[in-house]
């Protein structure tokens, strides 16, 4: 099969455009989905600093799709209940994955 040096590069130009056009859209409708992860991020901090048994722990939050991850260190189990229930109380929030951890146990 003997085809053309030209042929050849407009497939591969054709390939390079399709593939890329395609990521994009990825990254299009990925943002469309959920374009409100750093706003609702926002929200579930400040709920979070709202409540005054938890000024002393080191949650950090990270949101994704709507999901909120907890993870950190709290003082008491009783902590990591009301971070989490904090979090649910968030308009917007899908689930909450607490991976936080109570002070001086494994």
């Amino acid at each position: 099969m003997n085809l053309s040096k030209p042929f050849l590069l407009f497939c591969l130009a054709f390939l390079t455009m399709f593939s890329i056009g395609c990521a994009a859209t990825s990254i299009k409708e990925t943002l469309e989905e959920h374009p409100d992860d750093t706003s609702l991020e926002v929200r579930v901090q400040t709920a979070i600093a709202r409540e005054p048994s938890l000024r002393f722990s080191e949650i950090t939050i990270e949101t994704s799709r709507g999901v909120v991850h907890l993870h950190g260190v709290v003082i008491s189990v009783l902590d990591r209940i009301t971070a989490v229930e904090a979090a649910r109380k968030v308009s917007g929030v899908i689930g909450v994955r607490n991976d936080m951890t109570v002070q001086g146990q494994p």
